[in-house]
């Protein structure tokens, strides 16, 4: 027989039942095999044949099997390895008998001494080819190594630990370990340690510096599962004021209570993973969070939540977070949530402020008169008692106020404003882009005497109250009005009065600076959701422009009271229960028709389905333009009205090229246009309209000639007119087509051809 198979070995594991193991070669004695045990600790015994276990099968081909007297416990090894005496025993004489078994297992002897020698060079420590400059171990131990001599020699665990252990005794590494181990001073420990970037200008630092670049307050002791974190935070935020500043984290999710202020100085960053929660748990009014007052600019806060907690805490008045006499701030991707009367952010006398991709969220309103409270009060930054600074350079972007299902909480009075402020004293360059205001009790923005102010891009939706309410300065003497405002592109979703210019209380004796000034309103979506006002409310305005606005619903798209230079063109409009556009002179009684109001321009807007007037001008208005609007269906809930009504003394008005038509409704208009005895200098020119009377222009002085069509006598229908005009009757005949005005404004005066 041959030797036909390469192995001479057999491996198991013990499971503390098994005693019978095979083994899948060939020997010639029981005592060819050497058997060995390996315990969990590693620790080898070689077992005695006869003592410990017993052989089946020696001088076979196919092996057998080791037998032990005990079973083998669960989780030993076991291995069973061939194991020959290197000698070779058989002696063939010279013209003696030749045996081919003889022969043949001499030869098997000697092959599987050669297999027991490879197998031995195979567990060596071997470079991997005759090339390699090294030995590889295979992630193998090696045991029992002994101590080095030379400096090339390999190093054994024993020795290392006597040469460590050397360090902390010997006088040139003397205390290395301690001093490394070492935390209980700022000089020790890590400050021993070197660090450098591996780029091209990278300076020296030690690790000590490297660590307090950015710390997390779980260094401090500060955990969600704590009771109270006041202390551990605030001593985080004191280590950065000491060090000049810095960025601090909080890492671990969870809700961190806190029993009072929080405090951050200058130049600090707060950076707060998801799901971290710090969690107002006081009654006290104190605000949860402070940027130190005059000593906190460049700082930021950065993600994260905090709780206001009112709904479980009382009814004290709180804010969140406060700022006062600090510049170049940023908060963003924070939520703000569960606030009672007060604010989330209160920030006064700042400059260079950024309010990014924030959520505010739960307003508790336990004081009725605070249902103005605001998300984001801009204070009118008080110093001292009277004294104000103007705050300037705020951004306000991607930022939603709404109620808190979770709480219970509804939404705030408004996501940003201010209900105070001082004479001379505006706010300057604010920016409110891309936000969301859902369900807001005053107003979604409150802008109050604010200067060189943008809103764009927002939606304000499902209030009963205001999208954007301006406020002037109020004063017995002398209010003052915002300035150099824009609202641009926003979308008004069942809003009970999109924008209102608020007019300041009266009486008030000094109007050289109560105008909104330099107002524009253009591209804005407006649903209005009551019939209580108009879509724009502008009070006390000047150099207004309100151009292609779009909507429905409402009193109507425009009530202006005492506008000065003002263009409303190209807009949109349905469904009003008032007039498309209305322009008057009401409330400061003493200031009425005192020559405030006039060069109003409405061209070229689209009214459909008003109630009342398309453009209705109901006051003293000197100078008015009302050119190219197309009307179609208006004085649909009364005949009483008019397409263009012009009446209350106005004067130097041109009226050209409308075109006023029915929409199929019930009840239309007595008069097309009609223009009232008490204004004077009023041209009509080129209309196309509809009613009863298509056109009554009843005004004095130097109003245009017309030429007028319709049906009926001028007289019975009620034609006015300038002397000199010319009414032609398309269904006349002989006599009784062509009509001069010879007398008179009014329907009389004609005299027939």
């Amino acid at each position: 027989m041959t030797v036909s198979t390469e192995v001479n070995q057999a491996a198991y594991t013990g499971n503390g039942v098994t005693t019978v193991f095979p083994y899948p070669f060939r020997i010639l004695s029981s005592s060819n095999l050497r058997v060995t045990r390996i315990d969990l600790q590693e620790v080898e015994t070689v077992l005695t044949l006869g003592t410990d276990y017993t052989v089946s099968g020696a001088g076979t081909y196919n092996g057998g099997a080791v037998t032990l007297n005990a079973p083998l416990p669960n989780g030993y090894g076991f291995i069973i390895e061939r194991d020959l005496d290197a000698v070779q025993e058989t002696d063939l004489r010279n013209q003696g008998t030749f045996f081919a078994e003889v022969h043949e297992n001499a030869f098997d002897y000697l092959t599987m001494l050669i297999q027991q020698a490879l197998g031995w060079i195979g567990l060596a420590l071997r470079r991997p080819n005759s090339r390699s400059s090294f030995y590889d171990a295979k992630q193998f131990r090696i045991a029992s190594l002994a101590d080095p001599i030379n400096a090339q020699d390999a190093v054994n665990k024993q020795t290392l630990n006597n040469a460590l252990a050397a360090l902390s005794t010997d006088g040139s590494g003397q205390f290395v370990l301690q001093v490394l181990a070492d935390t209980s001073s700022l000089t020790q420990g890590d400050a021993k340690i070197g660090v450098k970037q591996p780029f091209a200008g990278a300076v020296d630092k030690t690790q000590h510096d490297k660590n307090s670049e950015i710390l997390d307050v779980s260094d401090f002791g500060a955990f969600p599962l704590l009771d109270d974190n006041i202390q551990n935070l605030n001593k985080a935020f004191e280590a950065l004021r000491t060090k000049g500043g810095g960025t601090i984290r909080i890492t671990i999710p969870g809700v961190y209570k806190i029993s009072g202020q929080l405090t951050m100085y200058a130049n600090t960053k707060l950076e707060m993973s998801e799901g971290v929660i710090i969690r107002r748990n006081y009654t006290a009014s104190t605000s949860m969070f402070s940027f130190a007052q005059g000593q906190a600019s460049n700082s930021s806060v950065i993600g994260g939540a905090f709780d206001g907690n009112a709904h479980n805490m009382g009814d004290a008045a709180f804010d969140i977070l406060g700022s006062t006499e600090n510049n170049d701030l940023l908060i963003s991707g924070v939520t703000f949530m569960n606030v009672c009367d007060f604010h989330c952010i209160d920030i006064s006398a700042w400059k260079r402020v950024v309010i990014r991709d924030c959520l505010f969220t739960g307003f508790k309103l336990v004081d009725p008169s605070r249902n103005y409270s605001e998300a984001i009060q801009l204070d009118p930054g008080l110093l001292s008692a009277g004294s104000y600074v103007q705050s300037n350079d705020l951004l306000v972007e991607n930022c939603i106020v709404q109620p808190n299902s979770e709480s219970g909480l509804g939404s705030f009075g408004a996501l940003i404003g201010n209900h105070a402020t001082s004479y001379g004293v505006q706010d300057n360059n604010i920016r409110i882009i891309n936000c969301k205001a859902v369900g807001c009790l005053f107003a979604g923005v409150r802008v109050f005497n604010w200067s060189n102010w943008l809103v764009q891009g927002c939606t304000f939706m499902d209030s009963t109250s205001r999208g954007i309410h301006v406020t002037p300065l109020p004063s017995s003497v002398k209010p003052q009005g915002s300035r150099h405002g824009k609202i641009i592109g926003n979308t008004f979703l069942r809003v009970r009065a999109p924008v209102l210019f608020a007019a300041p209380p009266f009486p008030f004796t000094d109007i050289s600076d109560i105008w909104h000034d330099y107002i524009e309103i253009s591209d804005n979506s407006m649903e209005v959701s009551e019939p209580l006002g108009y879509a724009i409310d502008a009070r006390w305005c000047r150099n207004l422009v309100v151009s292609n606005n779009v909507g429905r619903g409402g009193l109507g798209l425009f009530g202006g009271r005492f506008i000065q230079k003002c263009v409303i063109k190209g807009n949109v409009w349905s469904d009003a229960t008032n007039n498309g556009v209305w322009v008057t002179e009401a409330d400061s009684t003493s200031f009425i028709g005192t020559g405030l109001s006039g060069n109003v321009i409405i061209s070229d807007n689209v009214f459909t389905n008003i109630s009342y007037s398309g453009v209705h001008i109901n006051g003293k208005y000197d100078g008015f333009v009302v050119k190219g609007n197309v009307m179609f269906g208006v004085s649909t809930a009364s005949n009483t009205r008019s397409g263009v009504n012009i009446d209350s003394a106005s004067s130097n008005g041109i009226i050209e090229g409308n075109n006023i038509r029915s929409n199929g409704a019930a009840i239309g208009p007595d008069l097309g246009i009609r223009v009232t005895s008490t204004c004077s200098n009023v041209k009509v020119y080129n209309n196309s309209v509809y009613g009863n009377s298509p056109i009554n222009n009843q005004a004095t002085g130097e109003s245009g000639v017309s030429h007028l069509f319709s049906t009926g006598s001028p007289s019975t229908i009620g034609m006015g007119a300038p002397i000199g005009s010319i009414y032609t009757r398309k269904d006349g005949g002989t006599g009784n087509t062509l009509y001069i005005k010879e007398s008179g404004t009014d329907s009389n005066g004609w005299v027939a051809k």
